[in-house]
């Protein structure tokens, strides 16, 4: 098996395979092989002289140089859309602002009840969305957990968030291109969770938690790693005596049970 890592070595390889007339069988893919890859991979080197597998990866840190084209991209896109840049000057504009006011006003009216449980709130569940006359609808999460659960609660809620991604920053700046990907994709969309979470009342979204939850579990997951289990060292000598005890060959006594 050869393995080439650049472009202009597989260039090459190919170019040297064509004038020895092989045939090539191509199989691209982009890691973690399965059944799939391969079966296509052994179908490919029983039909042709030459079988080659590509394996596509890219490191975050790598891709880190390509952020301002994609700005670039994102920019010159709105311009070439000319709708998007209406509906954004709808958003931004001084068009009607009653539903943002009304929801705001509801602050101040707020401060008498976080004042006067700031530790643990007024309790989990007092934003019951059933009673519309005394539900305050925040449109901010954060504003929301500390109405409810108080400092406390709002530090826990801000933990949950935060542990995820702190336990995927080494495995996302590493160069792993199994585990980088996922965990940055994973760690992105939490740190969007986190932005939503300022701009309404996201909980009360059932989908939101969980897809919150299965990224955490892939932020933890990339970033976990195997342990051979290892047997301590005062059983290993204790097996290695009750062993000796006995001679090869030898039958060990057996208790019986009445």
């Amino acid at each position: 098996m050869q393995i080439l890592r650049t472009p202009s070595e597989m260039q090459q390889f190919v170019r040297d395979a064509r004038r020895r007339g092989s045939t090539i069988g191509f199989v691209p893919t982009m890691g973690a092989f399965h059944e799939g890859h391969l079966s296509l991979m052994r179908r490919a080197a029983s039909e042709n002289d030459v079988a080659v597998v590509s394996l596509f990866a890219f490191r975050p840190r790598k891709m880190l140089p390509l952020l301002p084209w994609a700005v670039v991209a994102c920019l010159v896109g709105l311009v070439l859309s000319g709708g998007s840049i209406s509906a954004i000057s709808q958003l931004t504009g001084n068009g009607d602002q009653a539903s943002t006011e009304g929801r705001t006003s509801d602050y101040e009216a707020v401060v008498p009840d976080l004042l006067t449980h700031p530790a643990f709130g007024r309790g989990y569940g007092t934003l019951d969305s059933i009673k519309v006359d005394t539900y305050r609808i925040f449109d901010n999460e954060y504003l929301g957990e500390l109405y409810q659960v108080g400092v406390i609660g709002l530090l826990a809620f801000l933990a949950l968030i935060v542990a995820p991604v702190i336990l995927a920053r080494k495995v996302v700046r590493s160069e792993n291109p199994f585990r980088g990907p996922p965990a940055l994709a994973a760690a992105a969309g939490i740190i969007a969770f986190a932005v939503a979470a300022s701009l309404y009342d996201i909980l009360t979204f059932p989908q939101a938690p969980y897809l919150f939850l299965f990224l955490a579990a892939m932020c933890i997951t990339a970033a976990s790693e195997e342990h051979v289990a290892s047997i301590p060292a005062r059983l290993v000598s204790h097996r290695a005596r009750v062993r000796g005890q006995h001679r090869p060959g030898e039958r060990r006594p057996v208790a019986n049970v009445t």
